[in-house]
């Protein structure tokens, strides 16, 4: 059971399903194996700990997201002209659903920081939509800032996203697809 309450498990006991594999959370004591979930994985790991904990072998479980050496390459013609040696950070500012927004002006605060304090590349790509919201932090930090922030969203596609993701350091966003697919090719994440 993915879901972590007790209408989830009392509906799965309700139904008389045997054998109920879930997180240790509400509804618990329905469960017959309750694992508490990791803290610190990736939300796709953890529920391949719940196949462990039932004795499913697994495999190694990395997400196989494949790179094309097409998107590779106009990725790196892309992003191979940012000043070499700066750490680059991804940040996916924008969801789908609004109440997962950062406001701006924290957005802007988190872009100079880790341009002048850290020293990094700060890289923005998205739909079309999120042009504009990257728009309002680059005016929103300054020009000496902005000129160490990146927005690909004109030139890189969706398709190639996960390319460009894959050559980042860090990705910083809310939670959103990019930051999943940032996981998913090993990078660092931190949801906001």
């Amino acid at each position: 059971m993915l879901k972590r309450s007790l209408s989830g498990a009392l509906l799965a006991t309700l139904a008389g399903i045997p054998h109920r594999v879930g997180f240790a959370a509400d509804g618990r004591m329905l469960l017959t194996t309750a694992i508490r979930p990791a803290r610190g994985r990736h939300q796709a790991a953890r529920y391949l700990d719940l196949l462990r904990a039932d004795g499913v072998a697994v495999d190694d479980g990395h997400n196989e997201n494949w790179i094309t050496p097409a998107a590779a390459a106009r990725v790196a013609a892309a992003v191979d002209p940012l000043p070499f040696g700066r750490p680059r950070v991804f940040l996916a500012v924008r969801s789908t659903a609004r109440e997962k927004h950062w406001p701006f002006d924290r957005w802007a605060l988190l872009a100079t920081r880790l341009v002048n304090e850290r020293g990094c590349e700060v890289v923005c790509c998205g739909s079309p939509a999120d042009a504009a919201a990257h728009d309002v932090i680059r005016k929103a930090v300054g020009p000496a800032v902005a000129g160490h922030l990146h927005d690909f969203t004109a030139v890189v596609s969706l398709r190639e996203t996960g390319a460009l993701l894959a050559r980042m350091d860090l990705c910083v966003g809310v939670d959103t697809g990019l930051v999943h697919l940032a996981a998913s090719h090993d990078v660092p994440v931190v949801v906001l």
